[in-house]
């Protein structure tokens, strides 16, 4: 698929943090704060905090975009950036963070 388009199409960004147990109080409020700002933002259909069930430490974000534009403008706000120096300074490695695009039924 030709680059320009993916920019059409909804977007799905899933996220994973590894953190050690002295620091996930810490991320959980970063990450929730990040979340209640992101929702607000145009183009975020969703933004969904998870913990790993059986993992100690271990979070993803689930997001939704209307489109690549959105997620990419949401990349420059100030708030992301924000979570983004925490982050650098609380997690154990840096995030896995991959981008999906919804195949046609």
């Amino acid at each position: 698929m030709p680059r320009n388009m993916m920019f059409d199409k909804e977007l799905t960004v899933v996220a994973i943090f590894k953190v050690g147990r002295e620091k996930e109080d810490v991320l959980k409020h970063e990450l929730n704060e990040l979340a209640q700002a992101t929702r607000q933002e145009q183009g975020c259909l969703s933004y969904i905090l998870h913990s790993a069930f059986e993992k100690t430490g271990h979070y993803m974000v689930y997001e939704n975009w209307r489109s690549r534009e959105d997620f990419e403008r949401h990349l420059q706000t100030t708030h992301f950036n924000t979570a983004l120096a925490k982050a650098a300074e609380l997690l154990d490695e840096p995030a896995q963070v991959t981008w999906w695009l919804k195949m046609p039924d």
